[in-house]
């Protein structure tokens, strides 16, 4: 590792990742290269997981449908501030 085509393509998608911030995408803070392994470090998310809110034990609720609508809006949002450029 350290040259070839994938290891250039990992290190130039780290380089564009870094420099994405928008309030709807969790931001990269560091990444590792180690023999065979390529690991992207984000930034910690408070308050469970996604899949927690989305499909948590009051996935019934109106409440619920209203936090999955709001994700959704905010996911839709960070997508399109990535296919901006």
């Amino acid at each position: 590792i350290g040259s070839g085509q994938g290891e250039r393509e990992f290190r130039a998608e780290v380089e564009i990742i870094s420099h994405v911030h928008h309030r709807h995408l969790v931001s990269l803070v560091g990444y590792c290269i180690a023999n065979d392994h390529r690991l992207l470090i984000y930034e910690f998310v408070s308050n469970s997981n996604l899949e927690c809110h989305l499909h948590g034990k009051f996935s019934f609720s109106g409440e619920s449908k209203a936090k999955r609508v709001k994700i959704a809006i905010g996911a839709a949002k960070g997508l399109a501030y990535l296919h901006e450029d």
